[in-house]
């Protein structure tokens, strides 16, 4: 059995986590002995609990076992290449030479290098820009469904505005997809996304049910059921909401849309830490706040966009207080990254054996942007498994 995206399901249903280790409790004992089980999560959502909880279950040396997905390899980047039919060499040698290996290191980023490079357009240089690049390919895709046949479609900078307010309102609402059927739990309409301006700062743009069905043709989202949709990729949906949080609402209220407590206890929400960490990047007052509050989560920034006097300091904190064995493997993966967005270490000596350290139990992991990869390693375990990524 595979369980994949547990920390999107976490996002609407909060105890899932403890549901499914309920479920799992209450099975007879020879049911459990002939499951397995792989759960897909990404690193830094992992539940300790869980993992508790299984291991309580399978309490044997190797029956549950922790894995994480590596980064694309210079191999795997160069083979791609040669698929798209460019000049895998060439290709290999520029995204080195521009610092791009981070981005070349996961599928959803690496795409954009690859049709970028296709165009005869310039290679992205962030994180961002991949994104952006994606994006706006995507808003010129259309699935052919017959509203878009029919119709003018709308500008693509226009379309992109659309699919930010979307993008936000599915993120910091209880929906998980969209609809243009009949109103369920669990599914935003798009009648209540339309009206004469997208909400923000300055409305502007109308977000009529025109721009709103082009959308739904677009590559942007893909359909999951009869007349549903969600974004093809959730760090799509992450990268857009994050725009329209910069760009569209007042730093007082992104403020109570991401963080939750007080004093010692303030933390973002970790459904939004996503989207938090890529506002920070432009946004001097968060960065400062995730930095006294919640420094590892902007280990999932943009890493590559901040200054080296940044980057130093996103580092130290993770290098002068404990660690939860799930962020250590995003401190490795920053570790390893190109010159360009290198997370180093303060000067103080760090021990061979503490978790992200290059020798440590951090491993690696190609968490920082949300991509799980659809590509599983080889099972040959009988027992349970979870995977993170």
């Amino acid at each position: 059995m595979l369980l994949d995206g547990l920390d999107e399901g976490m996002n609407d249903l909060p105890r899932l986590d403890k549901i499914l280790l309920h479920q799992i409790r209450v099975m007879e004992p020879w049911q459990r002995q002939g499951l397995r089980l792989r759960i897909a999560c990404r690193t830094s959502r992992w539940p300790d609990a869980l993992e508790e909880g299984l291991r309580a279950l399978w309490p044997q040396t190797g029956q549950v076992a922790l894995m994480t997905l590596t980064a694309l390899t210079r191999d795997d980047v160069h083979s791609a290449a040669e698929q798209r039919g460019l000049d895998a060499t060439v290709f290999t040698e520029q995204v080195t030479g521009r610092s791009a290996e981070a981005l070349a290191q996961q599928p959803v980023t690496l795409n954009p290098l690859l049709e970028a490079q296709a165009r005869g357009e310039k290679l992205p240089e962030t994180v961002a820009e991949a994104y952006d690049q994606a994006c706006r390919t995507l808003c010129t895709e259309t699935w052919q469904q017959g509203f878009a046949q029919r119709q003018e479609q709308p500008a693509v900078d226009h379309l992109l505005e659309v699919a930010r307010w979307a993008a936000a309102a599915l993120q910091f609402s209880r929906a998980q997809v969209l609809t243009d059927g009949e109103a369920v739990h669990g599914a935003l309409h798009l009648d209540s996304l339309m009206g004469s301006g997208i909400p923000g700062l300055i409305p502007e743009l109308d977000c009529r049910r025109r721009e709103l069905m082009h959308l739904t043709e677009s590559g942007l989202l893909t359909p999951v059921g009869r007349r549903r949709w969600v974004f093809a990729h959730h760090s799509y949906q992450e990268h857009l909401a994050a725009q329209y949080l910069r760009s569209c609402i007042a730093p007082a209220v992104r403020a109570e849309l991401l963080w939750a407590g007080n004093g010692p206890a303030r933390h973002v929400l970790p459904e939004h830490e996503e989207v938090a960490a890529r506002v920070a990047v432009s946004d001097p007052d968060l960065f400062e706040e995730l930095l006294d509050h919640a420094p590892l989560v902007l280990l999932l920034a943009d890493l590559p966009a901040l200054s080296a006097g940044h980057r130093q300091r996103v580092a130290k904190p993770c290098w002068t207080q404990p660690l939860r064995r799930a962020q250590g493997a995003s401190i490795s993966l920053t570790r390893r990254r190109d010159a360009a967005g290198s997370v180093h270490p303060p000067p103080e000596p760090v021990r061979d054996n503490e978790p992200g350290s290059p020798g440590g139990s951090g491993g690696s992991s190609t968490r920082c942007h949300g991509g799980l990869l659809r590509t599983l390693p080889p099972y040959r375990s009988p027992h349970p498994v979870r995977r993170s990524a």
